[in-house]
């Protein structure tokens, strides 16, 4: 069974009043699993018609807040339901261990919460089951942090690719720049790329070479690209279908 991609969270790092923050969700009948899950990532499930009792895993691209800080909500709101679990919380490996520190001081504690919760290590390659997997990316989003050296402060950051064997899509999660990601996807049925800090021109440039399909922009800064502008860009690139990315948009692949 394929699942749907439904867009739960798409506003970029600075709040905005009508959008929650970087979340997607990947569904099917009693099953879910998150990509990111920024602010107000529960309520927004809520709001699309999407139980997060069914919350399986979650997958976090880096630790920024706008794509974690839901978590904790998710997590009160199944301890409110007595859900049991277990629900699997996948992050860079640098952040586990404040992570678990943060749970820990909002009373989310292993063992004294109704729902089980286990927080691993993102790895090269996940089996969601039998038939669809999630690949990690390693990015230079966080490039700066690494060098700023701060202790107890990690700078991994990923881009996923969820894929069966007729099936594809390509989340970018945030880059510092397009060439981050542009040797990972490879003709890939969707490419799902935040907005925030890319240079349009040099996407569809890349686009019109592959034969790219379907692109939605995501995680777009308030006044830092224009829309129209980038529909008529797209015009230059035959066959290619450009979507930005609304709340409760739900996309199939």
């Amino acid at each position: 069974m394929s699942y749907s991609l439904t867009i739960i969270g798409s506003a970029s790092g600075q709040p905005v009043p009508d959008r929650a923050h970087a979340s997607l969700a990947l569904h099917r009948p009693g099953e879910i699993h998150l990509l990111d899950a920024g602010e107000g990532a529960c309520s927004a499930l809520l709001r699309w018609g999407l139980d997060p009792l069914a919350v399986k895993s979650i997958f976090i691209t880096h630790t920024h807040p706008d794509h974690c800080v839901g978590i904790f909500m998710i997590l009160q709101y199944m301890h409110m339901k007595e859900h049991p679990g277990p629900v699997i919380i996948y992050l860079p490996e640098s952040a586990i261990t404040p992570f678990q520190t943060i749970l820990n001081q909002f009373y989310l504690v292993p063992d004294q919460i109704n729902t089980e919760y286990l927080l691993l290590p993102l790895n090269h390659r996940h089996e969601l089951n039998d038939t669809w997997l999630l690949e990690t990316f390693p990015t230079q989003h966080l490039k700066t942090w690494e060098e700023l050296r701060i202790p107890g402060v990690g700078a991994q950051a990923y881009a996923f690719r969820v894929s069966s064997s007729e099936h594809s899509l390509f989340y970018s999660g945030d880059i510092s720049d397009f060439g981050d990601i542009a040797k990972a996807v490879n003709k890939d049925d969707l490419l799902i790329l935040e907005g925030a800090h890319i240079d349009v021109d040099k996407v569809l440039n890349w686009a019109l070479k592959t034969g790219l399909r379907r692109l939605v922009l995501t995680h777009i800064l308030p006044g830092s690209v224009s829309v129209d502008a980038i529909k008529i860009s797209s015009a230059q690139v035959r066959g290619l279908e450009i979507l930005v990315a609304q709340d409760g948009m739900t996309l199939s692949f």
